[in-house]
């Protein structure tokens, strides 16, 4: 359980990076005193110091229209990501794991309200971030001889696992035999871990072969959930 809660506690902090550059650019004084023109043109100007591993800032004002550092003007109205940024208006959300529009590839966003001098919401700020690099980090993992991470989201969708084929293809919440009327181990675990809880459980492999041990801890300040799982052969050895 402790490796777990290491493992989590490293891809919150490799997650606090993005925010923690994107609060900064939230709190920039354009958005504070700029008209909405100036700081349309303050996000293409190429001030913007975007971190290399994001993809691209943008700010969404509250028509639902967003302006990125790309130059690119794209009308967001219709997601419910924009929805819920402009009715909820939180202070930071950091979405599940989405499919680029642009590469077909997963990808996560993270977004964070602005507000003008005088308290007045004009917007959100948003940074787009390719999950390229965190899927490689799980994916060079290796817990003992045989053990891996593998990444679920709040949908109970694996994003991030050393099997390519179950990335953005498998739901834990799904059952993998249709004609089972019952919770698999694995069910129920991902139930618990989109729940945001901690703990472990087995669970059968290789059609009952053989089982592997799985602890699951949150990735603090996402929807995210890690997991370990261990090899049975691997846990009692």
């Amino acid at each position: 359980m402790v490796v777990a809660e290491s493992e989590s506690s490293d891809m919150s902090n490799y997650v606090s990076i993005f925010a923690n550059e994107l609060r900064v650019y939230s709190e920039n004084k354009m958005l504070k005193t700029g008209s909405l023109e100036e700081i349309y043109r303050w996000m293409a100007s190429g001030d913007i110091p975007v971190n290399s591993g994001a993809t691209d800032v943008s700010f969404i004002n509250t028509e639902g229209i967003a302006h990125n550092t790309a130059g690119q003007t794209v009308d967001v109205r219709d997601r419910a990501q924009t929805k819920l940024m402009l009715t909820t208006k939180p202070e930071q959300y950091i979405t599940d794991a989405l499919i680029s529009k642009v590469n077909g590839k997963p990808m996560f966003q993270i977004d964070r309200s602005v507000y003008s001098a005088d308290k007045t919401f004009i917007g959100y700020m948003q940074m787009t971030i390719p999950m390229d690099t965190l899927v490689k980090t799980i994916q060079s993992k290796k817990i003992g001889d045989s053990g891996y991470i593998f990444l679920v989201d709040s949908t109970g969708t694996i994003f991030a696992h050393p099997n390519e084929d179950f990335v953005m293809k498998v739901n834990l919440l799904e059952s993998f035999d249709s004609n089972s009327t019952s919770s698999s181990p694995m069910q129920l675990i991902a139930q618990k871990m989109v729940k945001g809880e901690t703990g472990n459980g087995w669970v059968t492999d290789n059609g009952g072969a053989s089982q592997s041990l799985i602890f699951y801890h949150p990735v603090t300040g996402t929807s995210w959930s890690l997991a370990l799982s261990i090899p049975e052969i691997q846990v009692h050895s």
